[in-house]
């Protein structure tokens, strides 16, 4: 053994003896050197010397660890509930004597003991175990918890050990849950306390139990049971081998399991355990005991558990209160009797700060309330009895006699001998009441002017565009035929920018609205590819149509929005395009399409898919462009080097419009290559047996280049698709703007048709009392009486010269979706917006029924 290092000797004995003593003491004792890291700071221990008690205690061999670091030795001792370092070191340092008392994780025991500074950076430690002593204290400790009512719990172990004869007894309590119980007592020689908590690795008492289901069935029904072993009665709980050793311990003989009862009901069960060679003796005293215990103890569980649920209710109640009292909320109740009659049982404090009454000068009759309530908002509350939780808003009266508008949230607590007890909150939501009005007469300020500017700027576009279509019908040649196609095209930039204008703020205010009608898909995608083919002549590009023959003839949808939709699309890649294709194709979409994995299954027979794509080969798109390509405003070209027109509302307005009808839109693009926009629709297929429309479905394509002529090219267009209008029809158009007068006037002349002309509604409901006209074009803003009115004195008279069915085609300012169909609802056939093109003019004119004329 090394000699410890700078240690005085004393000078009363030898070295041999000191040796011997400290060899032969019953302490573990250990000599150590402390290792400190480059900042003076504490690291670790060095093993000097140790005595045989300390290796008995931690298994090590002196010759194994001397002149070793304790973290090479026993690392796990660094992370111990005793920070040995600092402790050692704070003594060594300090020259101090360090007392310490700690149960020790690495040890698995309860030590008590002292370390002393020998020298600087030296310092030894002696400690004895005191496992057993500590675990009758920290009983005594726990026990002392449960003493509220001067009950004896290790009074009672005792006294069952002495009936038992057993030299160890254990009393738990079993839990609330009854799913485990708790050591509450122990009862036996301090020895006996020791080695079974040695075998164990923990103190028992206050170690829970978990239940074992397999032991109480084997237990049955009886009420005192005898095992020849622990381990029988303890089943899987601990350890067999743990068990067997604690039976060794112990001298276990019998262990005698006693349920005890309180009437009809199992309290819980107790284990009495006998040393080896004892009889179980006194049977009834056993039993009697044990019941004895068993009723006590379920008295100190009931008022345990009384006591808790009084204290979580004293806490619920705090909280209630505190709640109650800092809500903004008028909490209340009541009660509805038999009869009906109401009765108001509680109102908090709020109800002051909001309509300045005391609480108790709202209690009683329901009469008193409802006498607050604004005479208006009466009948609202007269649904209480019949329906208590339906949410209201009303008005109430405050001390002021200024009314408050409330927000009233009820829910029924009970119903008990025909009475209701209800409770509630109410919100003083009078700001907000006043602050929605205010935003819905904004809403309503914000469309009404929409609309007049709409109206406003329509009206003369109307006239610019008209004079410049008859202008461009006189046969210019060259460049003045290019002078007013330029200005067709600029006029035409005007309107659509105002329409995208006007639909982007329906669509972001939540006020455009889907409807439903049934139309063709090939002609509507025609009529959409029509307004491009004067573009795709006069670029180097091909205009290209492809439409999927497993199409329905007809579907249900929203065509003037999906109309819209093909335009805006369409006329993104025709204006990104200068050679190559723009292709539009329409598709059914099948259910294995890879882009539709997150789409749910949906019935066949009532709705379908429709995959729309536009295709172009021109500039293409970066993946930055594509991710803000649907913001408004968005430009894919630099402000300052732009070369095509328009203020990037396009897109915004498709993707808006499709999200709004249930659909997805993506794009695919590359830069230099082309762009592709595509757009998936829940649609419904027709089912009614109209005739299919007479359209090819196969390919077509349209190519060319420009003329040069100026014009020719395009009204030769519009004439042959326009061959099947009537011809030479006697037209009253009804308009109060002079240039817009002349200039449907001019247009309808040259096309062949009469025309006569009058300033407002109450002129062409004359002018049609006295003669006899083939149609009627009604403009809808007009002095004196205005297109609805007239439109409505026509459908309900009789006594005109002609038929009150007369065909009334709206020529209007009023863009708006809902403006249209609020017109056709008045009784007109069809609606054309301003400014009027001759195309659709034309279009308007083929598709009305003149056969009744």
């Amino acid at each position: 053994m090394s000699e410890p290092h700078h240690m005085d000797e004393p000078h009363h004995m030898d070295r041999e003896s000191y040796r011997r003593i400290v060899r032969t003491s019953p302490m573990p004792y250990a000599y150590h050197r402390i290792l400190l890291n480059t900042e003076g700071v504490p690291e670790d221990l060095v093993f000097l010397e140790v005595n045989r008690a300390y290796e008995r205690m931690t298994g090590l061999s002196a010759l194994d660890i001397i002149d070793k670091r304790v973290s090479e030795v026993i690392p796990e001792l660094l992370g111990d509930e005793i920070d040995w370092v600092s402790l050692l070191a704070e003594a060594a340092l300090n020259g101090e004597v360090k007392f310490f008392e700690r149960y020790s994780r690495v040890l698995k025991r309860w030590v008590k003991g002292q370390a002393f500074g020998a020298d600087k950076e030296y310092c030894a430690v002696s400690f004895h175990d005191v496992t057993a002593e500590y675990a009758l204290s920290e009983a005594a400790q726990f026990l002392h918890s449960y003493n509220a009512e001067n009950i004896d719990y290790q009074e009672m172990c005792r006294v069952m050990q002495d009936i038992s004869g057993a030299r160890f007894a254990a009393l738990n309590i079993l839990q609330e849950d009854g799913e485990s119980s708790t050591t509450v007592a122990l009862s036996g020689l301090p020895q006996l306390v020791k080695k079974s908590t040695d075998i164990l690795g923990f103190p028992i008492v206050g170690r829970r139990w978990p239940r074992d289901a397999a032991w109480e069935r084997r237990l049955g029904e009886e009420k005192l049971k005898v095992f020849s072993s622990l381990p029988d009665v303890a089943g899987a709980s601990l350890s067999r081998g743990a068990l067997l050793l604690i039976e060794r311990t112990v001298r276990v003989g019998k262990v005698a399991v006693v349920k005890t009862m309180k009437g009809t009901s199992t309290i819980g069960n107790f284990c009495l355990i006998f040393g080896q060679g004892g009889r179980l003796e006194n049977r009834s005293q056993v039993e009697a005991y044990a019941d004895m215990v068993g009723l006590l103890l379920a008295r100190i569980r009931a008022e345990s558990a009384e006591r808790k649920m009084r204290d979580n209710l004293r806490r619920n109640t705090e909280r209630l209160n505190a709640f109650i009292s800092h809500t903004p909320a008028v909490i209340y109740g009541f009660s509805i009797g038999q009869s009906g009659l109401i009765r108001i049982t509680y109102v908090n404090e709020n109800v002051r700060e909001v309509l300045g009454y005391e609480p108790d000068e709202l209690l009683g009759s329901g009469e008193v309330w409802w006498g607050l309530v604004h005479p208006d908002d009466v009948e609202v509350l007269n649904s209480v009895s019949s329906q208590p939780t339906t949410p209201q808003e009303y008005r109430v009266r405050d001390s002021t006699g200024s009314y408050h508008w409330i927000h009233d949230r009820r829910r029924v607590l009970s119903r008990i001998d025909g009475k209701t007890e209800v409770v509630g909150a109410w919100w003083d939501v009078t700001d907000l009441k006043h602050a929605k009005e205010k935003a819905e007469l904004a809403s309503k300020a914000k469309t009404e002017f929409l609309a007049n500017m709409s109206h406003e700027i329509r009206t003369p576009l109307n006239g610019i565009l008209g004079t410049l279509q008859l202008l461009q019908r006189t046969g210019l040649e060259g460049v003045r035929a290019d002078y007013v196609r330029m200005a067709l095209g600029a006029t035409n930039r005007l309107t659509q920018l105002l329409s995208d204008i006007l639909d982007l703020s329906k669509v972001e205010s939540g006020a455009l609205s889907i409807r439903e009608c049934r139309f063709s898909v090939p002609e509507l995608v025609d009529s959409v590819l029509d307004l491009f083919r004067v573009t795709a002549t006069d670029k180097d590009f091909t205009l290209q149509r492809q439409i999927d023959k497993d199409l329905p003839a007809y579907l249900i949808g929203d065509d003037t929005r999906i109309r819209q939709i093909l335009f805006n699309l369409m006329g993104n890649a025709v204006k990104f395009t200068e050679r190559g294709t723009v292709k539009l194709s329409v598709s059914r979409v099948t259910e294995n399409a890879p882009y539709l994995a997150d789409v749910a299954k949906h019935d066949a027979s009532s709705e379908l898919r429709v995959l729309i794509s536009v295709v172009d080969t021109g500039i293409g798109l970066t993946p930055d462009q594509v991710d803000r390509l649907f913001e408004p405003f968005f430009q894919v070209e630099h402000a300052y080097t732009r070369t095509q027109p328009g203020v990037g509302l396009g897109l915004p307005i498709v993707d808006r419009l499709v999200r709004l009808m249930n659909g997805r839109v993506w794009v695919d693009s590359e830069p230099g290559v082309g762009t592709s926009v595509s757009v998936e629709l829940p649609l419904r297929p027709d089912s009614s047996d109209a005739a299919e429309p007479e359209s090819d479905t196969r390919d077509f394509v349209v190519t060319g280049t420009s003329s040069g002529t100026g014009g020719a090219d395009e009204w030769e267009l519009v004439d042959r698709r326009t061959a099947g209008v009537h011809s030479c029809l006697r037209i009253l158009v009804a308009e109060d703007d002079r240039l817009n007068r002349l200039v449907l006037r001019r247009l309808l002349e040259q096309l062949g048709h009469e025309v006569v002309t009058v300033n407002n509604g109450r002129e062409a409901v004359e002018t049609l009392e006295q003669q006899e006209f083939d149609l009627v074009l009604m403009d809808i803003q007009m002095p004196e009486m205005n297109g609805v009115e007239a439109t409505c004195t026509i459908r309900r008279s009789g006594g005109l010269s002609v038929s009150p069915d007369i065909p009334i085609v709206a020529i209007t300012a009023h863009a708006m979706p809902e403006d249209l169909a609020g017109f056709v609802e008045s009784g007109m056939n069809a609606c054309i917006t301003k400014p009027v093109s001759l195309e659709e003019l034309h279009r308007t004119l083929s598709e009305m029924d003149f056969a009744q004329l």
